[in-house]
């Protein structure tokens, strides 16, 4: 989707789309157009430096920065909204989790914060990191139910006495500089020597 934006399809034959693939997209019920976050699983952890980790994560957050960049689009860049703006993101990998959340707070860069490393217990004593990852998940359902009224709140239609004032208010106004989020830049590509 982000390598291949600017090209034009010049034939009308179904093909499969080149780009990332993903495990899990993030939706509501109510609105199954928006995306709010994504999740990527591996069978088994290998470590904090293995590739699959390493390449899942770059993954989850070039995805992350798209989802929400497409947000902004939706709540037509006004800077009071986007800073309500936050997508998530869930690393899966045997049974070790880690939620991401990436936020755009002041309009200039977007921050990614990146809970513990949590972990599934195989064992009853350690029952307790089991409620630490539910508490984990509860909180990245609650950072989409927080958000999604946000995206929401610029599609529904405007009262008739808030839409009169608008069309009949003084002379013409220009709109106040809204902060916007530049695209990811392209992952470069190795040179084969």
């Amino acid at each position: 989707m982000r390598k291949n934006r600017k090209r034009v399809r010049m034939e009308k034959k179904d093909h499969l789309k080149i780009g990332q693939w993903l495990d899990t997209i993030v939706k509501t019920d109510t609105d199954a157009y928006y995306e709010y976050g994504t999740v990527e699983v591996a069978k088994s952890f290998q470590g904090m430096k293995s590739t699959k980790w390493l390449t899942d994560n770059l993954k989850l957050v070039k995805t992350l920065h798209n989802i929400l960049f497409h947000l902004e689009v939706l709540v037509d860049h006004q800077g009071s909204l986007v800073k309500k703006l936050q997508v998530v993101g869930l690393v899966n990998s045997g049974l070790k989790c880690q939620v991401l959340q990436m936020s755009h707070p002041d309009g200039y860069v977007c921050l990614l914060e990146r809970d513990e490393l949590r972990e599934v217990p195989i064992v009853v004593e350690n029952l307790r990191d089991l409620f630490k990852l539910l508490k984990s998940i509860w909180q990245m359902k609650k950072m989409v139910r927080d958000c999604a009224p946000v995206v929401n709140s610029c599609h529904i239609p405007k009262m008739e006495e808030e839409l009169f004032t608008e069309l009949t208010g003084g002379g013409p106004k220009s709109p106040p500089r809204a902060a916007i989020i530049p695209w990811s830049f392209d992952t470069p590509t190795k040179r084969k020597h």
